[in-house]
């Protein structure tokens, strides 16, 4: 969920996708692969030490699969926020459009 999270985060503008040139960034892919590496050793192996149990299979398959669909659950609020701002645009410019007709054959 953390890797899912710093993907979402890494473009606050709807318009640009947070996976556009997401292997130029080896600042990036490192920080990732080392949080994984640590949440692994953390959960499975040293357990006793930070009092976690380690997970199953089945638990990492699910936290896995949370993560993805919150990957796709953003991508969707983002085009809903596009198709908004592009209606709140058009209806502006529409708007604007009329009153300048109405203004000039006054």
């Amino acid at each position: 969920m953390v890797v899912a999270t710093q993907i979402n985060a890494r473009s606050l503008s709807s318009r640009v996708s947070p996976f556009l040139n997401i292997k130029r960034n080896n600042y990036f892919i490192g920080v990732n692969v080392a949080v994984l590496v640590c949440q692994l050793f953390v959960m499975q192996k040293f357990n006793l030490v930070f009092r976690t149990q380690a997970l199953t299979i089945n638990e990492w398959t699910v936290s896995i699969i949370l993560a993805a669909l919150l990957l796709v659950y953003m991508a969707v609020i983002r085009r809903l926020e596009n198709y908004w701002e592009d209606q709140r645009i058009a209806r502006w410019n529409s708007s604007l459009a009329h009153s300048r007709a109405s203004t000039t054959q006054a």
